[in-house]
Formats: structure tokens, sequence, C-alpha cells
């Protein structure tokens, strides 16, 4: 793959080459670790709050880089590969990826939502691969660096391009909806994350929406029709010109949700989608899930693939990523759902392992703290033990892990619910956490990033392996 010309990337990125080019040695790519191979690669120095790449400048070159992107020379360094000086690394690397976006020239689809982007953007690229080739962001690439990479990751060829953005501020969705100028957006959902950053839901939707406001007319908008403050947030871009096609359970939705049916291994999905029925698995639990296929069922039939190319792409995807991931451990289920965690995503992960464990022994749920809630977080941790008393049962378990979720522990035993606290996840906590289980129970593992939930897994597989 040849990258873009030398002169193609001082005009994106307004720099200047220091030291000409050679000709007759085209670029391939961009990277910005030394600790992958950069050959014929061009490095892209970042600067962040407490590293700076132009220090590791001479091991980039060692990598095999093909040239350099800087702001700065560091004392004493005289590059030997052409080096295109930018006043800022980080906006020339973006500006590279639109150009770069550009020259492929795939379908792009922007996906946000407070929960389910990364498991959308999963489904959503099982589905479309079932006729067409495409890129979409490794894990959960979607900040002002991960969405530039994902771009820039894309091949000549590729028909599409999906891209995961997320924020914690306002404006961040705006600007990576610029830098990636898609050709359509999925909303997932709006709840209640980085409520101590925005401030209100209102806040929140309002900055969901606006990954809509830089889209050409006629682009399709696949949102969640169920979800009162996104339509309000999207009626008020004032965009009429866009073709905002709704999912949800309501009989208004434009795809919506029939009937499932949760089984051990799949749920059984039934789904009216213009006036049509669709059938199909899904290895994802959960109503949540389910209506994050319905997202990637609307675009999908949207992009032109029949619904039996749909119910294939959809079924094709299994859980990962610590994403309701089952393991067998011992004779004990452990189903990781640590990756992270918001009061709304807490609550259906509880409502879906209450499911997909309703035949276990016992049903124990470790849920850690939930991070970035703000003034409401007392409020939210006490919301998540109501909603854990509600789905467990009589001789189930809670433990509650941090200092945040002591309200939750508070709230799940005032609801009758067998409770556990523990200030911090440390190997005594999670010792007693492994100890406390018996043969045939299923485990619930949820907190935020932050919270590190899944660190009681080593101390679960020691305790029940040998146990077994």
């Amino acid at each position: 793959m040849t990258f873009l010309p030398h002169d193609a990337m001082a005009s994106a990125t307004g720099g200047r080459w220091v030291g000409p080019p050679r000709s007759g040695e085209p670029l391939v790519g961009i990277g910005t670790d030394t600790r992958a191979s950069l050959h014929g690669r061009a490095f892209v120095a970042l600067v962040g709050e407490q590293h700076d790449a132009h220090d590791h400048l001479a091991a980039a070159q060692a990598a095999g880089a093909a040239a350099l992107v800087v702001s700065r020379f560091p004392d004493g360094f005289t590059p030997s590969v052409p080096t295109l000086l930018v006043r800022n690394t980080l906006v020339a690397l973006q500006n590279l990826a639109t150009a770069w976006r550009a020259e492929v020239a795939p379908f792009t689809i922007g996906i946000t939502g407070s929960s389910g982007k990364t498991t959308t953007r999963r489904l959503l690229h099982g589905v479309l691969s079932q006729q067409q080739r495409g890129t979409s962001s490794p894990k959960s690439f979607n900040n002002e660096i991960g969405v530039p990479l994902t771009m820039l990751s894309a091949v000549p060829g590729d028909d599409f391009l999906l891209l995961e953005m997320g924020m914690n501020h306002p404006g961040e969705i705006r600007r990576l909806s610029t830098i990636a100028e898609q050709d359509a957006a999925v909303i997932t959902m709006v709840g209640r994350a980085h409520l101590g950053g925005m401030g209100s839901l209102e806040a929140i939707a309002t900055e969901k929406a606006s990954i809509a406001d830089g889209l050409p007319a006629c682009a399709p908008v696949i949102a969640n029709g169920d979800n009162a403050p996104l339509m309000k947030a999207l009626g008020e871009l004032g965009r009429c010109d866009l073709r905002v096609i709704t999912f949800g359970s309501d009989a208004a939705r434009n795809v919506r949700l029939v009937s499932r049916e949760q089984h051990p291994e799949v749920q059984l999905v039934t789904a009216r989608a213009h006036g049509q029925l669709v059938q199909f698995e899904l290895q994802l639990p959960g109503e949540h899930n389910a209506m994050n296929a319905l997202a990637a069922l609307a675009m999908g039939l949207d992009r032109g693939l029949t619904p039996a190319q749909v119910a294939r792409g959809l079924a094709s995807v299994a859980p990962s990523e610590m994403r309701m991931v089952r393991e067998r451990v011992g004779s004990v289920d452990v189903y990781n759902d640590a990756y992270n965690a918001n009061p709304d995503a807490v609550a259906a992960a509880l409502r879906a392992f209450a499911e997909v464990a309703s035949r276990a022994a016992r049903r124990v749920v470790v849920l850690g703290d939930m991070l970035e809630l703000g003034d409401a977080e007392h409020a939210l941790h006490d919301e998540v033990g109501r909603v854990a008393a509600s789905v467990l049962g009589r001789g189930d378990r809670a433990w509650f892990i941090g200092p945040r979720s002591r309200a939750g522990a508070e709230a799940a035993r005032a609801g009758g619910c067998e409770v556990e606290w523990v200030e911090s996840l440390d190997a005594d906590a999670a010792a007693r956490i492994a100890a406390s289980l018996a043969e045939g129970d299923a485990v619930l593992l949820k907190g935020s990033r932050g919270s590190a939930v899944e660190r009681v897994m080593p101390a679960l597989r020691e305790a029940l392996v040998v146990a077994g």
C-alpha cells in the first residue's frame, strides 16, 4: 500500500519538509509507537500529559521509520530521514487521517452512544462483511487519537469504515465527526455516563446528537427512538434533510423488537423492519444487546443487504473483550462484563445475567465502583443496589467493591439481598470472593474501567480450578 505523497502530506498538515523527501521511496502509512515496526512509515511524535514522543525520535528511526512528523527538534538530535515540521503533531495526525479517508473513500459510519458502541460496531462489521470488505476500530479506539488511527488503517478497496466515537467533555463528538467526515451515523442510546464532565442527561444527549450535524444531506442516522432525550436533541439540530431511522421496542419505530427468547448460549430475536419480519440468533445476551443488534440491522438493510445476510452477520458475532464473556472456571460459570460501567449499563447487565444464569444453583454479582458520575454518584450507586436486589433471589449474593459502591451495598441490603462490601479489591478481598463460591454458582463481574473488577479472575481460577 502506498500512502499519501509527500506534497499531499505537507498540504494536509500545513507543514514543511526539512530535508528533501527521497524520490522513489513512497511511504506505506503512519505509526505512533516505536515498539512496533515502523518500516516504510512516517512516525508522528505525539505529545501527551506525561509522555513526549519527541524524546524517542532516534528509536523511531531505528524501528525503520522512513519519515518523521514533529513539532520541534530535541537538543542534539539530527534526523536521518525526511522530516515534516508541523505546529501540532496531534492536529497533523488528525488532518492526515482526514486526507487519507478522502483518498481511500470508504463509506464511513460514526457510532456513538453512552453504552453499546463497541458491541454495535462489532455487530455492524459482522453484518456488512457478509457482502463487503472494510475496516473498523480495533477495541475501543474512540478518542482524538484512536479515531484518526483507525481511519489511517483503512486500505484501498475498503467498502466501509466503522468508527467508534466516545466523549467525556462537551464538543468532543463534533470534533471527531469533523475529522471523520462520515457518511452515516449510529447512536445506540443516551444514558448517565460521564455525568461528572457533562452535567446533565440533556447535555449528554446534545453531545451525542452532534454526530449527525456534519453529515451530508439525505445521510442515514440510525437512532434509538425509545430514548426521548436523544430524539429531542436530534430534533433540535434543525437538520430536516437527514434520514432518521429509528429502532426500539415501540410500535412506531422503523425497526422494532417484536420478541426475544433467551437461551443459555443464544437468544432468538424477532424484529419488524420497515414492515417485514426478520428473525435471527444472537450470541450476546440481554435486551440491551438485542437493541444493539437492531441498530446494526437497520444500517445493514439501509446499505442494501438482505434480511438473510443481516441475520447471518448478527449470528456470527461472539462476546469479546470483557463484554459478558462466559468462562467456565472449575464448576462455576463466570460472566466477565468488566470492561466498563455506567448506571444504565450495570442495570442492563444485571438483567441479562439474571436471564442467562436462571438455572444456576446460585447467582453472585461482583460490582465495582462506577466513575465520572459527579454529584449524582451516591444516588446512582444506590439505584444500582436496588436493581441488584430486584433481580437476585433468595440465597443469591452481591459483592460491592470500592468506596463509592458502599451506597449500592446499603441499598441492596435494604432490599433484602445478601450483601458483602469491601473497600478495595486487594488480594485478600479477591480470595474471599473466590472462597465464597460453590459448585453450580454463576458469577457476574461488572464495574467501571478504573475499578478493574476483572482482577478477581486469577483468584477465582486458583481457588475453583484447584477445588475442581
